[in-house]
């Protein structure tokens, strides 16, 4: 662009002035007086400044827009009031922490139709059961001759988690059962090889895990909860321990301790993501 093409540019800009009548902003237009190129130069430094000016201006805007964002309302609907339980708990704010910055692994537990988060008294300990249940349609005959006997695949999952990280996971299918004269459902799955039941009602939820000490001993733990008042229980069983002898010789003495059982109670609070 030439000089003089610069100087018709800037010389059609109008001044602003206040119309003294209404008050408003009227827009006179005015030629300027711009008689040299030094002129010039001295308008496009007070325009550049002007626009450094504005942009400065919306800059803490900008940077307030690249915050993190709230959690979603995904994450929220999983969040619990601790101060409901009548005791108090560790591990409920780690479950809440958890859900807040959005953890796989609880997330991926808390997919089920029915969830159940369930917090340990005075310990930074909570555990998870997820129950996945069919809808209605997706009940089909167990067979041709059973028209009346409905059955539907289902999976139980359970999780425990301590000081914030996981230690314990298990997941089982299992069946869905019911008659089509009785439209109540029980869910039963099991494990042999592991030692892992889970079964279920419209009632209450148990599921049970064996496995040996370091002793050798087998322990049994079980989980009861009852879905109408959303109380848990929870025990530990070891079995008693004979005392060693020599193979082909049968042991005269009784075992040296009975069975041992440590168990805690508590409540859960129950999430429906259907």
């Amino acid at each position: 662009m030439s000089h003089r093409n610069h100087t018709e540019f800037f010389a059609s800009i109008g001044a602003i002035a206040l119309d003294s009548r209404g008050g408003s902003a009227v827009v006179h237009q005015q030629p300027l007086a711009i008689a040299s190129r030094s002129s010039y130069i001295h308008r496009v430094k007070y325009f550049f400044f002007v626009g450094l000016f504005v942009t400065a201006g919306f800059a803490p805007t900008r940077a307030f827009s690249q915050q993190e964002p709230p959690p979603s309302r995904a994450e929220t609907s999983y969040v619990y009031d601790c101060t409901k339980l009548p005791y108090v708990s560790a591990g409920c704010p780690s479950y809440n922490e958890m859900i807040a910055k959005g953890d796989k692994d609880l997330f991926g537990l808390i997919n089920g139709s029915h969830v159940f988060a369930c917090f340990r008294p005075n310990e930074d300990v909570f555990f998870v059961a997820s129950l996945i249940e069919p809808y209605p349609g997706e009940y089909t005959a167990r067979s041709a001759t059973s028209p009346n006997n409905l059955q539907s695949t289902g999976i139980f999952s359970y999780a425990r988690f301590k000081d914030g990280f996981q230690e314990e996971f298990t997941t089982l299918t299992g069946l869905w059962r019911k008659t089509k004269l009785i439209n109540v459902a029980t869910f039963s799955a099991k494990d042999d090889q592991n030692g892992t039941h889970a079964a279920a009602s419209d009632t209450e939820i148990s599921y049970d895990n064996s496995f040996r000490g370091s002793n050798d001993a087998r322990t049994v733990y079980a989980l009861h909860i009852r879905r109408s008042t959303l109380r848990f229980s929870e025990t530990y069983t070891t079995a008693a321990v004979a005392p060693a002898h020599k193979a082909g010789k049968v042991p005269t003495q009784p075992p040296t301790n009975a069975p041992a059982q440590l168990g805690s109670s508590g409540y859960c609070a129950e999430f429906n993501a259907h």
